[in-house]
């Protein structure tokens, strides 16, 4: 695992979420990153460790990256990659003394999770499945001008396919999970019998209903200000709606200043509150307080803080693509058409005026929502899916794997309505 970390947040935590999850399930074995060795060695993984690759390279890689790239986050972690060469070849190398000793039935290759970067783990010899991974996602066709605000989208897919290429890696792999049809699109022709779609995200459980929930006078948005988050136009849409309405908007980035001098402009300074950032686990109280949660992102593959939100029976809305719109659908929110920003920003609109007239339809939608997050979304569910993908992947693989005391119903893959196989 390139990230796995349970002091971090994104990726790395998922790399540990995923990881602590299985190990109540299996026998496993983590070769993770040495930058993440401190952290590891203080959680429930610290019997179940192996490490490889350079802290000190992988430090000196992030800061060239960060010198040269400051501020863009998307170029700083496309140089990771070689430190991530490095970790690759060395992982390659503990993994096959570890399989000599061992004798293990299949490898999970579960991050990087960016599908561009190859990898050599096949060499041992067994069985991989890789993913879930996210990202190559595209621009909606009326939000393309803003790839020129810091995409790399274009460069990132002529990589990606250079660099799998040159590793011949894409049809050693057994299984490869996705977290939608774009990102799926990325492995292309060759893989598309492989592809199962599952979630990248997950949370650690339910909590009790936000007590404002389905009150659309108090919004909330919770992520990092960059522009395919489109808060340019949702701060249009709150200044069409009745002077009641409130946004709090947490996070910080490279827009902050942008869109605070927009809410003063559209007269918006005492309607809407910019908090900055906070610890991922302070999110609960502005969560507690909310009553309806708006992301209105047209390039995001995943979104753990509307995971987060719906866990917290908020009614969500988010723009009709990508993974916000896959964690939602038609049925779990509310999702907005992503034709234009004019029309994402009347969708808003809408959407919000209709949540202030009706309180219990909104309400009843994130009650809907938190059963779905508690049905799909939970670590332990998602480590109980990995057992069933493993076991439909290896027809022969007879091992019996130990549920957790109250997970005694197993899982169809086949019939599970948030895991299925992708036609690119």
């Amino acid at each position: 695992m390139y990230s796995a970390n349970p002091s971090a947040q994104s990726i790395p935590l998922n790399g540990y979420k995923y990881a602590s999850g299985l190990l109540k399930t299996a026998d496993i074995m983590v070769i993770a990153h040495k930058r993440d060795q401190k952290s590891l060695l203080q959680s429930d993984l610290k019997d179940n460790l192996c490490f490889a690759g350079s802290k000190p390279l992988a430090d000196l890689v992030r800061r060239i990256g960060c010198f040269f790239f400051k501020g863009r986050w998307n170029l700083i972690s496309l140089f990771d990659f070689w430190d991530y060469l490095y970790f690759d070849l060395d992982c390659l190398k503990v993994a096959r003394k570890l399989h000599k000793e061992h004798g293990f039935d299949a490898i999970l290759r579960m991050t990087p999770t960016t599908p561009q970067w190859p990898s050599l783990i096949y060499k041992v010899g067994i069985p991989v499945i890789t993913g879930p991974h996210n990202g190559g996602m595209s621009w909606p066709h009326g939000f393309r001008h803003l790839a020129r605000k810091g995409g790399t989208g274009e460069v990132l897919r002529v990589f990606g396919k250079l660099t799998h290429s040159f590793y011949s890696d894409l049809d050693k792999y057994s299984r490869i999970l996705c977290a939608n049809k774009q990102c799926a699109e990325v492995f292309g022709e060759v893989c598309k019998d492989r592809i199962l779609e599952i979630s990248e995200n997950g949370v650690d459980q339910i909590y009790p209903p936000s007590k404002n929930s389905g009150d659309a006078t108090k919004l909330l948005f919770v992520g990092r200000l960059i522009p395919c988050r489109c808060l340019d136009v949702l701060l249009k849409a709150i200044a069409r709606l009745p002077n009641v309405v409130r946004l709090t908007i947490v996070g910080d980035g490279p827009m902050r200043n942008e869109l605070e001098m927009l809410s003063e402009k559209l007269g918006l300074s005492d309607r809407v509150e910019f908090v900055g950032q906070i610890r991922q686990s302070e999110t609960t109280a502005f969560m507690d307080t909310a009553g309806v949660f708006v992301f209105p992102s047209v390039r995001d593959s995943g979104g753990l803080a509307l995971l987060e939100a719906m866990s917290h029976a908020l009614p969500v809305v988010v723009a009709k693509w990508g993974g916000p719109f896959q964690y939602v659908g038609d049925d779990y929110g509310i999702s907005l058409s992503v034709d234009s920003p004019q029309e994402l920003e009347n969708g808003l609109v809408r959407s919000i005026q209709k949540l202030l007239v009706d309180h219990h339809y909104g309400r009843e939608l994130g009650l809907k929502a938190r059963k779905k997050i508690q049905r799909e979304f939970l670590w332990g569910a998602k480590a109980r899916l990995f057992v069933e993908i493993v076991k439909d992947t290896l027809p022969n693989f007879d091992h019996t794997f130990n549920l957790l005391p109250d997970d005694a119903d197993t899982i169809d893959i086949s019939t599970a309505d948030h895991l299925h196989e992708i036609q690119p």
